[in-house]
């Protein structure tokens, strides 16, 4: 695939060719990501009662959907008693199962699930076809509570978060520390590899988040990306780079939500992009980021709406209904639309008016979670990241650098992006600020990364 000018219409085929490369991994992941539900939900069902009904016991599950005093179960508990429930019930078709599931409609799904473990009945009324996402921590939860305990898998994944971090840190390091002789990119990428591994081990506190199988198995998506190109290297062919991106955007898909995977996937990306190499192309740092992220977002998009017409042509329009009315609840587009919001749906929080200074208010508060509970250290490390923006850019621009301005430019582009997606999702951030704080960790990453590039540029100039 000669990706080298992909820029119609003299090499459209190019695009096409890159597009449908994408679009293809993303359908073929899509339909393994349904077969794993189909499989999962066939499998019997009372190994994976008895597994739930034994978490209420030992505690590892509770009643009350939050616990943030309990970092055992993670801060919310809520994600993960819907996909218990969905791991339980079914509608008896192996199709609709495998599209949709299948969960107890009420604000306290932990309540719920320990009534329908205990009486193994449930009341009709209360079920409700949730297809708007793909449900992968389902199929992967079921599996495992077939064999092993719901708190052996929160450690099991926790685990993996934390050792594939600490990996890729130590190896960017150690290749720091070994390869001198590298190049002047290749040891940039090293370094946005330890930063953001370091960052997430040292600000991100996982406790709050992997132990939380609703968001443990996105992180651990995100893990094994960076572990892997930390392996494949600074330079590669293109179309390695579709291949790794389109996976990860797929699989990010799989587990995602509707939270905070997307961004971190995005950002990520986008921050590994500007360091690499695609020795088949001659594109500039900026285009390269922008083409890896987009490459990224195409995939998860692709598996998302295939989601949406699977659903759509197995359970009708209702679903795919559904699914605009929650996008536009979470964008707040429900107010200026003046759409009929279902009554299940119609709670204090989806239907209150919010605005920036909320977005402002509600992610403040929840800062606290990723410095392990100390607002004073919350306080430091945004006056630190601001400060280290700003030595960044001053360095860089009194070194005079010209081959650092691509790099840094592209940087300060990626820094807006996590504050935009929390003003156009409003609602979104503002009723789960717990858990969107935790992409505050790509804006820290990106401070360093700046003052990196800065200072990097300033050595450069004082050696000449």
């Amino acid at each position: 695939m000669n990706a080298r000018n992909c820029d119609p219409p003299a090499n459209g085929r190019s695009c096409l060719a890159l597009f449908r490369m994408i679009i293809s991994i993303a359908l073929l992941s899509f339909l393994w990501m349904i077969f794993f539900n189909i499989v999962a939900q066939i499998l019997d069902k009372e190994e994976i009662r008895r597994s739930i009904e034994m978490a209420f016991i030992k505690g590892d599950l509770i009643e009350d959907p939050y616990s943030p005093q309990d970092l055992r179960r993670g801060v919310n508990q809520f994600n993960d008693c819907l996909i218990l429930q969905a791991t339980l019930l079914d509608q008896r078709s192996i199709l609709v199962d495998g599209i949709s599931a299948t969960v107890l409609a009420d604000e306290a799904p932990c309540l719920r699930l320990h009534e329908f473990v205990r009486s193994h009945s449930v009341d009709p009324q209360r079920l409700y076809s949730y297809p708007r996402y793909l449900w992968g921590a389902r199929a992967l939860t079921a599996f495992w509570l077939r064999v092993a305990s719901l708190g052996s898998l929160r450690v099991a994944v926790e685990a993996a978060v934390y050792v594939l971090l600490v990996c890729s840190l130590i190896l960017a390091v150690f290749s720091l520390r070994t390869r001198r002789s590298m190049s002047t990119d290749q040891g940039l990428f090293n370094y946005s590899v330890a930063v953001y591994s370091g960052v997430y081990l040292a600000f991100s506190s996982l406790q709050y988040f992997a132990p939380n199988i609703g968001h443990g198995f996105s992180e651990l998506v995100i893990a094994l990306f960076l572990a892997a190109q930390l392996l494949r290297g600074q330079r590669r062919k293109l179309s390695v780079r579709v291949l790794d991106l389109s996976l990860f955007g797929a699989w990010t898909a799989y587990f995602d939500l509707l939270t905070g995977p997307l961004v971190v996937g995005i950002v990520l990306t986008g921050i590994l992009a500007i360091f690499q190499n695609d020795e088949d192309t001659t594109w500039s740092t900026p285009r390269r980021m922008w083409v890896h992220m987009g490459i990224f977002a195409l995939a998860f998009s692709a598996v998302m709406f295939a989601q949406q017409i699977a659903a759509y042509l197995v359970l009708g329009g209702a679903p795919l209904k559904d699914f605009w009315i929650h996008l536009a609840i979470r964008l707040q587009l429900h107010h200026v639309l003046g759409l009929s919001v279902p009554p299940l749906w119609q709670t204090a929080s989806n239907m209150a008016s919010y605005g920036p200074a909320d977005v402002v208010r509600s992610i403040w508060d929840s800062m606290p979670m990723l410095t392990f509970g100390s607002r004073p250290l919350a306080i430091a490390v945004t006056v630190v990241s601001v400060a280290l923006i700003v030595s960044g850019i001053i360095l860089a621009s009194r070194a005079k650098a010209p081959s650092i301005r691509p790099q840094l430019t592209s940087v300060l582009m990626l820094l807006p992006i996590v504050p935009a997606w929390y003003l156009v999702f409003i609602n979104h951030t503002v009723v789960h600020s717990f858990g969107a704080v935790r992409m505050m960790c790509m804006p820290i990453t990106l401070s360093a990364i700046v003052f990196i590039l800065g200072f990097h540029a300033f050595l450069g100039n004082e050696e000449k």
